[in-house]
């Protein structure tokens, strides 16, 4: 038994190093490759290598990675996050070659294979502009940027699902909290000296809104966009419900999800209140009671009156009185015109969303490529509308690719819910991250959610944990699919 033990960590510990290798070389490569300073590329390269090689198992190696990546996604002048995407897809692949060569089970569900095959009808667009097919519009480079972003959530997807009895589903969901560590603090320091700090983590600096808009001070964190960072924060204040609702130390999460719920208005994101209300809404439908309606209630009404203590939040509130939802004076194309000089953001996007369809007419069918909305619009900017925004990139064909995408993630989530065998906590989860779901469609009309990179980086983390039996082993209902 000693001997087999034996082998079997020697063997663990040569597929960490070979795999931290690897992945340490391909990010100096791609470091290169994408510009970066050579001594940066190699110092990146090297302390990959040292961090996952220290780590004694390979899969806390991937668990550090995750509790990394919160920390580096405002990085992205220095191209360091799309350096972890490809170094990621590297360990997985490699990974799995391994696990190939050894003739081992890759352990996967249905609805990773949908997730692999939904990547590689993706690729068909990249594909098309590559070839000049799709109008020539915009640079095959930003349609394979954006394609590895994807495969790179399919590939966690599938790596996740490989640590399935190796590691208990609640400690992995646990440990997902220690990625807010490095982000939080950031933020409390950007609340302190806002004025005193690097660019990179600036939160008087931000992008992607409407021209002449004032963003003021918005907190957030290490993630690329206060909005960004918005959603990053709803997806733990989610996570943390979850934990309150079935721990027995309510009050160490009851006190964790108002700290959250303090740094969620900060990013001052106006969308962001419309998705904590369907979350509210929706939890609240499960089971009413007086007692439940009224915490879920007050809770809103605190987030919602420090929104709008700032005189930011103020006006983002007082905006949409002008605007076609309110103010029935104002017509849609009132609306745009009106957006030329009143900056009001909601106007702006409907002037943006109205540009954008009026280019996809010209391609229904296929849109315009993988990543090429920005291309298509004379400002630059994306269409605050990832609706939209599939229709221009893949057309109708495309848009229903991605709808096809988000139906098959509730019917993942619905079919664990149906299983026999079901502990509450998981089903729990299960309804949690429904509303959760529901919440993000809902802010995907008016938000550019889809790039949000590190909010769907750690969804597709839970999505594989609460597919796990959560019950011993022997009643695994799980599917092992031998590639």
């Amino acid at each position: 038994m000693n001997s087999s033990n034996g082998a079997v960590a020697k063997s663990s510990g040569l597929l960490t190093f070979g795999v931290s290798l690897a992945f340490g070389l391909l990010s100096a490569l791609v470091g290169f490759a994408a510009g970066l300073a050579p001594a940066l590329s190699i110092v990146m390269a090297v302390g990959v290598v040292g961090a996952i090689a220290g780590l004694l198992a390979f899969e806390y190696s991937i668990f550090g990675l995750l509790i990394l990546r919160s920390g580096i996604d405002a990085f992205s002048r220095q191209q360091i996050p799309a350096v972890f995407a490809v170094g990621l897809d590297a360990i997985a692949i490699g990974y799995f070659v391994i696990l190939l060569l050894q003739k081992k089970d890759i352990r996967i569900n249905q609805f990773g294979l949908f997730f692999a095959g939904f990547c590689l009808v993706q690729s068909l667009w990249v594909v098309l502009v590559g070839l000049g097919g799709l109008g020539g519009v915009g640079s095959v480079s930003d349609s394979i940027r954006e394609w590895v972003r994807l495969f790179s959530w399919c590939m966690l997807y599938w790596l996740i699902m490989q640590f399935r009895d190796r590691i208990e589903p609640q400690k992995l969901v646990q440990l997902l909290f220690w990625s807010l560590c490095i982000p939080l603090v950031v933020a409390v320091v950007q609340m302190i000296i806002p004025t005193s700090l690097p660019v990179d983590i600036s939160p008087l600096v931000s992008s992607g809104g409407p021209p002449g808009e004032s963003e003021g001070l918005r907190i957030r964190g290490t993630i690329g966009h206060p909005n960004a960072f918005a959603t990053f924060i709803f997806f733990f204040i989610g996570l943390t419900y979850w934990k309150l609702t079935n721990s027995p130390k309510k009050l160490l999460w009851a006190g964790l999800l108002v700290t959250l719920a303090g740094f969620y208005v900060t990013a001052k994101a106006l969308f962001s209140l419309g998705m904590l209300a369907v979350f509210l809404i929706f939890i609240g439908a499960r089971s009413i009671s007086p007692l439940r309606a009224v915490g879920l209630s007050v809770f809103f009404l605190l987030v919602l009156l420090v929104f709008g203590s700032s005189e930011f939040g103020q006006g983002r509130l007082e905006s949409i009185t002008n605007t076609p939802l309110l103010n029935p004076d104002i017509d849609l194309w009132r609306a745009i015109v009106l957006s030329k000089s009143d900056y009001n953001s909601f106007n702006w996007r409907l002037s943006q969303w109205t540009d954008l369809i009026g280019t996809w007419r010209h391609s229904p069918w296929l849109g315009y490529g993988l990543g090429l909305d920005r291309a298509l619009v004379a400002n630059d900017l994306p269409p605050h509308n990832d609706y939209i925004r599939w229709l221009v990139n893949g057309g109708i064909v495309g848009f229903t690719t991605m709808m096809a995408f988000w139906g098959a993630q509730y019917a993942h989530l619905i079919s664990i819910m149906r299983r026999k065998t079901l502990v509450p906590e998981q089903k729990n989860l299960c309804y949690v991250m429904i509303a959760m779901l529901t919440s993000v469609l809902f802010g995907m009309i008016t938000e550019n959610i889809w790039d949000h990179t590190m909010l769907f980086f750690y969804w597709y983390v839970l999505m594989a944990v609460v597919s796990w039996d959560w019950n011993p082993p022997s009643q695994s209902s799980s599917t092992n699919v031998s590639l």
